[in-house]
């Protein structure tokens, strides 16, 4: 809501927490939450140690009196709760 009446045309909000995640902390997150041990591993030729993990920058939003009020766990939940209503078809094995 704060966007579309505190906003200015053409500026770019991130919608965030300023909390670092790395794709393998997300995905062990996820998998904690829906109760499955996925297995991963990283592909050594695709991996690049000198790509910059960056926090994208909240603040604009913060300007406008945006907090953010969901944890990343809750999120998960959710996210979770509304695809196993949407696909009951899907099981964890």
């Amino acid at each position: 809501r704060i966007l579309l009446t505190h906003s200015e045309p053409g500026n770019i909000y991130y919608i965030g927490s300023n909390n670092l995640i790395t794709i393998g902390q997300l995905l062990k997150q996820i998998a904690e939450t829906v109760g499955i041990s996925p297995e991963s591993e990283t592909d050594s030729a695709l991996w690049r140690p000198t790509d910059a993990s960056e926090i994208l920058n909240i603040s604009p939003l913060v300007r406008l009196g945006w907090a953010p009020s969901i944890p990343l766990e809750q999120t998960l939940r959710d996210m979770a709760t509304e695809i196993s209503k949407a696909y009951p078809q899907i099981t964890r094995e």
